[in-house]
């Protein structure tokens, strides 16, 4: 009883300062990591703030996305262009050779996104739908996200999963304690304390950041 008390005394603590906690913040300049990814490895560059894409950031990224049947069908290319805001919200992914998408809706506050559901036989199927809500994290890149923002202050955004069209919560972390809609992690941070491992609720790594070099803007 001791036990279950000290428990659940610990997550109420957790979430009401999660529930103060502010946006995340990506760092400034031009950003390159490498690493591993669930046990692929992985590059991204982040781009500084651009006035021809309206003060957003582009995310270059190349991983081992996940297999189709794990999003509901729809296939990823392994080479996408993301544009973020300064939290690394999603504004627009670009499969560049693959077709799924996301684009801003003409509504305010929508986007719309094309899913590629082509099947193993090469029978061609795109859906597209319009999906409104605040402007969130992608879940599919969310780990990624983190290793560029986490920092031992706390932070909330929201996170969507557009490309299933299935889940929907927030990234939220206080210190090492890190929740993924709602799925917990932990993050063991560097000299600098920054992101060096996030780790799954048993301890096992799943994103490792190798290298990071940082340009000033």
């Amino acid at each position: 009883m001791v036990l279950r008390r000290c428990t659940s005394t610990s997550v109420l603590i957790f979430w009401a300062l999660v529930a103060q906690a502010a946006d995340p913040v990506l760092p400034g300049g031009t950003v390159e990591l490498d690493g591993t990814w669930k046990g692929q490895p992985f590059w991204l560059r982040l781009e500084p703030p651009a006035p021809e894409r309206g003060g957003n950031r582009l995310l270059r990224l190349v991983y081992t996305p996940p297999p189709a049947a794990a999003l509901g069908g729809t296939v990823l290319m392994d080479c996408p262009f993301l544009l973020v805001d300064g939290a690394g919200r999603l504004i627009a992914w670009n499969d560049r050779t693959g077709s799924s998408q996301v684009q801003p809706g003409k509504a305010r506050g929508t986007v719309r996104v094309t899913r590629d559901r082509t099947s193993d036989h090469g029978d061609p199927k795109l859906e597209e739908v319009i999906v409104s809500g605040p402007r969130s994290w992608e879940l599919t890149v969310a780990p990624v996200l983190l290793a560029l923002a986490w920092a031992p202050t706390g932070a909330e955004v929201p996170v969507r999963d557009l490309f299933t069209g299935g889940v929907s919560g927030s990234v939220s972390w206080q210190g090492a304690e890190v929740r993924i809609a709602g799925v917990p992690y932990a993050v063991e941070n560097d000299a600098a304390g920054r992101l060096r491992r996030l780790l799954d609720a048993q301890g096992s790594p799943v994103l490792t950041v190798a290298h990071r070099i940082s340009k000033a803007p």
